[in-house]
Parts: C-alpha cells; sequence; structure tokens
C-alpha cells in the first residue's frame, strides 16, 4: 500500500489504497474452481493462499508453459503478496499474446495503476466497451478516470457504476467530486445531499461548501471586548457585507470600529474599506482595497492596497499584498506574501509583512494560523506571530516600539451553510518603553450567506 501512496501522492491515492484491497480481493476466480484450468492453484487462490496459489500455478507453468490462464493466475497470487512488479511482468507477456482479452488488458491495467502509472494504464482501458457486466471492473475504470483527475469521464464512468450498484457510497461520493470539479453543481449536490441524508457527515460538509460557494451575498459581525494592562476597559465592533456581480466579480464594504477607554479620556477610530475582486484566470485572483479613517488613534488616515494571489497547485494559493498607507505622521509601505495550503482536514495560512518606512527603516513581522476541522460542522484553529517593530506603534514612527508577540485560538461552528458562528482568544505582548503592554482580547462573530 505505502508503494502506491507513494507515487500517487496522499490525495486521491488514499481513495486508490482502500479501494486496492477489495480490487485484490475481487482477483480471485469464481468458486467453481475445479472447472478452470490449474484447479489446485485456483483453490489456494480463493482461500487465502496467496503463496500456495503462486506454487501451484508455477508447477502449471511448468506442464504447459504457453498456458495463459496459469500465467494470469500467477500474477494475481502474486499481486495479492504485493509483488506488484512480477505480476505486472506476467500479465504484460500474457496481453502481448492476447491484445484483444478484455479481462486480460484490464487487469494489466489496473497492476500499471497501482504502480503509479496512470497514464498507459488509461490508454490501455479507455477504448474498451464502457458498458461492462462486472461490477469490479466497471469501478476500477471510473477509479482510474477519478485518479487522473478528469472529472468529466470519471462523472460519466460513475453514473455507471451507481446504476449497477447504487449502495456503493464511495462511488456516489466520488461522481459527487467529479461532478463538481467538472461543473455540474447541481448534479454534485444532489449526490452529496443523498450521502448526508444516509449518515455521511462529511458529505454534509461538501454540501454545504457547494452552497457556499454559490452564494451570492454575505454579511459578517463581530464584536471584541479588551483587556488591556489588566484592564476590561476597551471594545470594538466590525461589520462588512460582500457579494457577487453578473459579471462573476466580487465587491464589498467593511467598517472596523475601535473606541477606548483610557483613564478620563475616550476616543474612537473607525475605518471604512471597500474592496474589489476578479479572477483573470481559472488559478488567479486579483484584489484591490481602499480605505480611509475618521478619528484615526490607531488606523491610518487612509490606505490603499493591491494583492495578486496564484493557485498553483489543487488546495494551495500564494499572493502579494502592497499595502500604501499614510498616518498623521509619515507614511508607510507595507509588502505582505501570504501561503494557503488546505490538506485533507488542515489549513495553513501564513503571511509575512515587511513594513518599508519612507525614510527607508525596515521592519519585520509575521503569523500563522492553523485551522483544523474535528468533525463537520466544527473548527478548530491556532495562530501565533511575531515581529521586531513592525506594528501600529513603529509604522507612525514610534521610536520606542521594540518587538510584539500574539498567540491565540478559537473555534467555528458551521451551523448550516447560511450560518456560521466564531469565537476567538487572542493575547498580544508589546514592548515599548521598557515595559510590557499586555492585551486579551475576546471575540465572538457571526457570517450570514444568501
Amino acid at each position: 500500500m505505502a508503494r502506491v501512496d507513494t507515487l500517487l501522492g496522499t490525495g486521491r491515492a488514499v481513495m486508490l489504497a482502500a479501494t486496492l484491497a477489495a480490487l485484490l480481493l475481487a482477483s480471485g476466480a469464481p468458486a467453481r474452481a475445479q472447472d478452470r484450468e490449474c484447479p489446485e492453484a485456483w483453490l489456494h487462490l480463493n482461500t487465502g493462499d496467496p503463496a500456495g496459489a503462486e506454487e501451484k500455478a508455477r508447477a502449471c507453468l511448468q506442464a504447459n508453459p504457453l498456458s495463459a490462464e496459469a500465467a494470469m493466475l500467477l500474477s494475481r497470487a502474486l499481486a495479492r503478496q504485493d509483488r506488484l512488479v512480477e505480476a505486472l511482468n506476467w500479465a504484460d507477456g500474457v496481453h502481448r499474446r492476447h491484445p484483444q482479452d478484455a479481462d486480460v488488458t484490464i487487469w494489466t491495467a489496473r497492476l500499471r495503476a497501482w504502480q503509479g502509472d496512470l497514464g498507459q494504464a488509461w490508454a490501455m482501458v479507455k477504448d474498451l466497451p464502457p458498458d461492462r457486466a462486472d461490477a469490479e471492473d466497471l469501478r476500477f475504470l471510473a477509479d482510474l478516470a477519478f485518479w487522473r483527475h478528469d472529472s468529466a469521464e470519471a462523472a460519466s464512468r460513475y453514473d455507471r457504476v451507481v446504476r449497477f450498484t447504487p449502495s456503493d457510497r464511495r462511488a456516489r461520493l466520488n461522481r459527487g467530486l467529479s461532478r463538481r470539479d467538472s461543473g455540474d453543481m447541481d448534479g454534485a449536490l444532489a449526490d452529496f445531499d443523498e450521502l448526508c441524508r444516509l449518515g455521511e457527515r462529511e458529505s454534509c460538509l461538501l454540501s454545504d461548501r457547494v452552497r457556499i460557494s454559490r452564494s451570492n451575498l454575505s454579511a459578517y459581525a463581530r464584536f471584541d471586548h479588551w483587556t488591556v494592562l489588566e484592564r476590561p476597559d476597551a471594545y470594538s465592533w466590525g461589520a462588512g457585507l460582500s457579494g457577487r456581480t453578473p459579471g462573476g466579480s466580487n465587491v464589498g464594504l467593511s467598517l472596523e470600529m475601535r473606541p477606548r477607554f483610557y483613564s478620563e479620556s475616550a476616543f474612537g477610530d473607525l475605518f471604512s474599506e471597500v474592496w474589489y475582486s476578479r479572477d483573470p484566470a481559472p488559478w488567479a485572483t486579483i484584489r484591490v482595497a481602499a480605505g480611509v479613517a475618521v478619528r484615526p488613534r490607531y488606523s491610518p488616515l487612509w490606505a490603499l492596497q493591491v494583492e495578486p494571489i496564484f493557485r498553483p497547485w489543487k488546495g494551495g494559493e500564494v499572493g502579494l499584498m502592497v499595502w500604501r498607507m499614510q498616518f498623521e505622521t509619515r507614511p508607510a509601505t507595507v509588502l505582505s506574501p501570504s501561503l494557503l495550503v488546505e490538506w485533507n482536514r488542515f489549513t495553513l495560512w501564513a503571511r509575512y509583512f515587511l513594513g518599508i518606512r519612507d525614510s527607508g527603516d525596515l521592519a519585520h513581522a509575521g503569523f500563522a494560523k492553523i485551522g483544523i476541522r474535528i468533525t463537520w460542522p466544527w473548527l478548530v484553529h491556532l495562530v501565533a506571530g511575531a515581529g521586531n517593530r513592525a506594528d501600529y506603534l513603529d509604522l507612525q514612527g514610534n521610536p520606542d516600539a521594540q518587538f510584539h508577540w500574539t498567540v491565540g485560538g478559537g473555534v467555528g461552528w458551521q451551523v448550516n451553510w447560511r450560518w456560521r458562528l466564531v469565537l476567538d482568544v487572542l493575547y498580544r505582548d508589546e514592548q515599548a518603553r521598557g515595559r510590557a503592554y499586555r492585551q486579551l482580547r475576546t471575540s465572538l462573530g457571526t457570517e450570514v450567506r444568501f
């Protein structure tokens, strides 16, 4: 199994490995082994003794070196022992002599696929008649298209599997994934919803994700409570609205209000931002934003952003944000590359900040956030970050800003595809003027989609 997983990666190869055992079991023979050539070898194979089957098959080949059935039996016995290279050598020999035999062709293609040669395996079977009577053959042909990421072909092949064996939940799931990846969202939802109804919770998540991707309007709100220097004297809130235009672009408006109460003084800080994003290609997004502040204390007077985002592989994004801002005392520019990686139940998001003041001074900061999907619909996340001076104290030109670090975590609850709740806690420690400024922020947020 490890060989298959290494050659094909950890994504769809997990499904390949899960299927391998069942397919190898299917490599046996009908119950009436005595009716087949080399019956003792068939009997050993059917009773779970591949080593004994190998011995008997070799004996049959000594008696009749040209026996195609004995050679195929030996190939199956070797495959059951995970000796795939030897198994393929014997199967290839039979296939060269009997290229029109569909059973031989499919078995040889299976061996090539299990060794990672998906292209050659597909070339061998793609022109075979699609409607075969053997359920395992139908499943293999569909799985092979699925492993090759040929979504439209896989969806078509899985149609036949589901019609033949409607209780096959894995085939229905793979058909839903293939339909989704080929753009058939209605068909994908039909499969995911049916599996969700049957109790497959991961399919409930997939169904929600499809509906979220098709939503045209979303709104969010967040309330924060701050404890600053051990005093519960601050709060903030944020809100936003975003939507999809008929042309496929996305636009949004966000507001951030940060009133503070220190001693006898009180002040407010309202920052508003509008943004626009569009996908010029399936693998790229461009995002631009502009914001202004009212009575700023921490926020810049104004800020402009532009960020190209690229998706060089499935489940991965890289971006580079250029952020220009103007404070009351001086302007600053921030260059911020980012990385997003989704793998199985985990999501990693990391961002680095390089602060460049117009004087030429540099400052650095960064953070990483890991999201872990425990089970649908729960998600937990952990976050940590640090920087030498690249925070609001430094960007405004405060020479006393020295160092800061942050740790935190939270939990998200996807109530349904329309509504999500998030609770998180963030601790921040800033060093300036020889003392530590500690902050503890507790946030409760919600998002609603339409």
